[in-house]
């Protein structure tokens, strides 16, 4: 899964010296052609499709609906307000927009509703969600130089997404 998986593994071996293995070179080789993926431009304005993930103990489900850029700026604004998360609750007594009911009464996409194939705790099975998200995200055109909007009901989640931000 990740670019570095070998580099890593050289590294916990805890060599002082040593020429690198061919899959090390592939690895920083790979790195470094990502390297121009990996800009951010944070005064991007905000995807209008919007992503909800949640997770129980027996399956997993992740949904989009694409909003008018007002609505997705008004809820982005309101989590701003509110530290790394905001309720539904914050975006009603912020604005005077219909926000909250047209997120509800909105058709939602499906994107993946599925079984696990595991058991695991609920906050791990919280961030695999999150990670379907990403993974269906990067796959859709149209994504680049945008931010993106998620909504979990997983305060541990988001809390662990957050940390740093400030």
């Amino acid at each position: 899964m990740s670019v570095l998986h070998d580099v890593f593994k050289f590294i916990e071996e805890k060599r002082s010296m040593a020429p690198l293995p061919l899959g090390v070179k592939k690895e920083l080789l790979s790195l470094v052609n990502l390297a121009p993926l990996l800009y951010v431009d944070l005064k991007a304005p905000y995807n209008c499709r919007v992503l909800a993930f949640d997770a129980s103990s027996t399956g997993v489900g992740v949904v989009h609906h694409t909003f008018p850029q007002l609505v997705v700026d008004q809820l982005a604004e309101s989590r701003a307000r509110h530290t790394a998360y905001t309720t539904l609750d914050h975006c009603a007594l912020d604005t005077d927009s219909p926000l909250p009911s047209s997120i509800f009464t909105s058709h939602w996409k499906t994107v993946v509703s599925k079984p696990w194939v595991h058991q695991d705790h609920i906050n791990i099975l919280e961030g695999h969600a999150c990670l379907l998200s990403w993974k269906w995200l990067s796959r859709t055109p149209g994504v680049l130089n945008s931010r993106q909007l998620f909504l979990s009901d997983s305060q541990v989640l988001v809390g662990a997404l957050a940390k740093g931000w400030s």
